[in-house]
């Protein structure tokens, strides 16, 4: 439904807002509390998973740094929806913080 792809949107928005804490180089752990905070406030979403892991192993970190990615899982009516984020500031993913900040605007 129209209103779930609105909702929908929190997911994209939470991994930029990762994105822009990598970039920054805040504390992990505070950085995902508030994100999972607000995606377990989101009427109409469930989250199942947000973490900050190693690519390689798929560890969770202590700190933000190139080689890992930001992974989040929840349901929105009916769907599960997936979808990940490198943290690499110089990596392809850092696109996504001007394009929701066009989009939002």
């Amino acid at each position: 439904s129209p209103g779930d792809r609105l909702t929908a949107r929190a997911l994209s928005r939470s991994l930029a807002r990762l994105l822009t804490a990598a970039r920054e180089a805040l504390p992990v752990n505070e950085i995902l509390a508030a994100e999972r905070a607000r995606l377990l406030a989101t009427p109409g979403l469930t989250l199942e998973y947000l973490e900050v892991v190693g690519v390689d192993d798929l560890a969770p970190v202590a700190s933000f740094g190139a080689d890992q990615v930001a992974l989040v899982a929840a349901r929105v009516g009916a769907a599960r929806l997936i979808d990940n984020a490198l943290m690499d500031p110089t990596g392809p993913d850092f696109g996504l913080l001007a394009y929701l900040e066009e989009t939002d605007s």
